[in-house]
């Protein structure tokens, strides 16, 4: 089963040295990770949605890890670039509706990086420039 975004980077973090950290972030590699991190540190990733915790249940089935993966794909309707036209009250409920497919920790990381906040303390943002070299300036 793949890991969940949140479950990776978590598993990163707890790594001290930051050459295990880039083997590991490089061994799980995926799209979903890519648009986690640009939406956490590129200076051009502008979320379209308010600050703060929408009101939205977690999901409490198990094995919701592999969903993100999925889901990620649909960033593109909650970040400046993406389509503009799309009425502010949808775009936020199909943002809720996101956060309540997936795992409680994928939902929760989720949330940090919109309010530009990534939430790893031991993960920095050059470890993750020299992890996947062009991906943000």
């Amino acid at each position: 089963m793949k890991l969940g975004v949140a479950e990776l980077l978590s598993k990163v973090n707890e790594l001290r040295d930051e050459s295990q950290q880039l083997v590991v972030l490089r061994n799980n590699d995926s799209a979903a990770l890519r648009a986690i991190i640009q939406g956490a540190f590129h200076p051009n990733a502008k979320w379209l949605l308010p600050r703060g915790n929408p009101p939205y249940r977690p999901d409490d089935l198990p094995d919701l890890e592999s969903v993100f993966h999925s889901e990620y794909r649909k960033l593109y309707l909650f970040i400046d670039g993406g389509i503009q036209n799309l009425n502010q009250v949808k775009r936020e409920r199909l943002f809720i509706e996101m956060l309540e497919r997936l795992a409680p920790a994928d939902a929760e990381l989720l949330l940090s990086i919109k309010d530009k906040i990534f939430p790893y303390d031991n993960i920095s943002e050059e470890t993750v420039k020299r992890a996947f070299p062009g991906l943000i300036p």
